[in-house]
């Protein structure tokens, strides 16, 4: 039996107790393992448990209430009530309309003469503090110290801190067959893109127009949105055709070679925005159930329609969604996604249609442009067929960073002195101009970059290094031409890296950087997929 099962539970204070607990920490997960419903209806035996199981004294909370009894015959509206009168739980059928300015509501109960009505002003953008103190100041005079200081807060916080942060735009769900356990999308605010990813007014240049003057973007309150990359770095050009896209309802296509961003420019635009990411990496083992679905045996023996990612995507408004490394899709496959990019529907067997919901994006990442490959380095890749490709509206090109631009990455990802990351950087580019030659059949990626570094920040000589991330995983064809490349360009350089890393003078001066190479349009992040 639970210690609180003696505590009755009024439907004013089990209302405001139902929302304290659903805005604590844990709650989601205590709530899945008991399989108790979101909104209710909750046992009193459910409650009692909750309670105890997050730490939520409901006993104190019973005495705040029984002070607003108390109080009621007073001439002010104590801050239980308030708490009593504002957490309902909403329907998620609700649509908010948006709106440009603040939103104000008049208490449902009516307000005594002595009380004082909210401003027309509202509490949007005030301190939370701030209005709490105000709050349980009208009440302070019929609460104990405990109550005033400690329980009221903790009750009130949720409540203020919703009326503080202003509307939202709660996006309806309308589907016909059985929907995940995912929330509506909360859109908290709409953001012009260059302040919100960091784009200054210098960096802009011709995107000015799109990232600083043009339409803003959803910014959502999902939790299951990706973490933040803080090294990541927006090139406007590519940013531009991201927000084109997504304003427009467009499909995307980016390609460019392995290890330029292209996987993490998806995820990072899905982080920054607090939507939720999906990322489908497709290979030559692909299938059309993969992507949309299929039956499975149930455990009471039958069978179930279980949700392909693509299908559990459509189904969660303003997701980004990834299709990585296309190029490998089979022919079944690609028709199911064709279908699905061009009439954003998905067909299930079972004769349920699943409508893609407001704000779903979906970009490719390719090494291609979708028209083959004539270098030979990404295998099994094929030209796509035109009508597929014609289902993108913009494509855009991811290239490698330049050998200053790409030593800051690399120190921010190891800790690698700026320095000795430039000497890596440099033989790098090196590389890639022989790839372009055709002395090499690829170019040194920054995710083999990464290893090298990590290596040598932990201790193994930079030659071996190099040797065990770099040389050993290089193809057969290529190891003569960049065995050669090191022994002219690299080798002297080891000893250099090594100090370096260690906050040690170097033996030598580090030799004069390598000659420029052309300045690139794109981000050098190492988890994308290469052939």
């Amino acid at each position: 039996m639970s210690k609180y099962s003696h505590i009755e539970l009024p439907r004013d204070f089990r209302n405001a107790v139902k929302a304290t607990l659903r805005s604590l920490p844990g709650w989601e997960e205590h709530r899945a393992k008991y399989g108790m419903p979101s909104n209710g209806p909750w046992t009193n035996a459910e409650i009692y448990m909750a309670c105890e199981a997050l730490s939520f004294d409901l006993q104190a909370a019973r005495g705040a209430y029984d002070a607003r009894q108390g109080a009621r015959a007073s001439s002010v509206v104590s801050a239980p009530a308030i708490i009593a009168a504002s957490t309902e739980a909403p329907s998620t059928e609700h649509i908010a309309a948006p709106s440009a300015g603040p939103v104000t509501k008049e208490d449902e109960n009516p307000m005594p003469v002595e009380t004082k009505a909210p401003s027309a002003a509202g509490y949007e953008g005030r301190n939370a503090d701030d209005v709490i103190a105000e709050i349980i100041a009208d009440a302070s005079a019929h609460l104990t110290p405990y109550t005033r200081d400690t329980v009221l807060p903790g009750l009130l916080r949720p409540v203020v801190a919703a009326a503080v942060a202003g509307p939202r735009t709660i996006t309806k769900r309308v589907a016909s067959g059985p929907l995940p356990a995912v929330p509506a999308a909360n859109v908290a605010q709409w953001v012009r893109p260059g302040p919100h990813f960091s784009i200054s007014p210098s960096r802009a240049g011709s995107a000015r127009r799109v990232l600083l003057d043009g339409p803003t973007i959803a910014c959502c309150d999902y939790q299951q949105a990706p973490a933040i990359d803080a090294d990541y770095v927006w090139q406007p050009s590519i940013l531009e055709a991201y927000v084109c896209c997504d304003v427009s309802g467009q499909n995307l296509w980016s390609f460019g070679p392995a290890g330029t961003g292209k996987t993490e420019g998806a995820s990072h635009y899905a982080a920054m925005l607090h939507r939720p990411f999906v990322r489908i990496a497709i290979d030559r083992s692909t299938e059309a159930a993969d992507i949309i679905g299929q039956w499975v045996l149930d455990k009471a023996g039958g069978m179930s329609w279980q949700d392909g990612k693509l299908t559990a995507a459509f189904r969660m408004p303003y997701c980004v969604i990834l299709i990585d490394e296309p190029t490998l899709l089979r022919p079944g496959a690609l028709a199911v996604l064709q279908t699905a990019l061009d009439t954003r529907r998905i067909y299930l067997p079972g004769g349920e249609i699943v409508e893609a919901e407001t704000g779903i994006f979906i970009v490719a990442a390719d090494n291609t442009a979708g028209t083959g490959d004539d270098s030979g380095r990404y295998v099994d890749t094929a030209p796509m067929n035109a009508a597929f490709l014609d289902r993108f509206g913009l494509r855009v090109e991811y290239t490698h960073l330049s050998p200053a631009s790409e030593a800051n990455m690399l120190h921010n990802r190891t800790r690698i002195p700026v320095p000795a990351a430039r000497l890596m950087t440099d033989f790098a580019a090196l590389t890639r101009r022989d790839c372009s030659a055709g002395k090499l059949t690829m170019g040194l990626t920054p995710r083999r970059l990464i290893s090298w570094a990590r290596a040598v920040m932990v201790g193994m000589p930079s030659a071996t290094a190099f040797a065990q991330a770099i040389v050993q995983g290089t193809a057969p064809e290529d190891k003569p031409a960049l065995m050669m490349l090191a022994t002219t360009s690299l080798d002297s350089q080891h000893a250099t890296i090594e100090a370096l890393a260690r906050g040690e003078t170097p033996p030598v001066a580090p030799a004069p950087a390598a000659p420029a190479v052309p300045s690139a349009t794109g981000s050098a992040f190492p988890n994308d997929q290469t052939s």
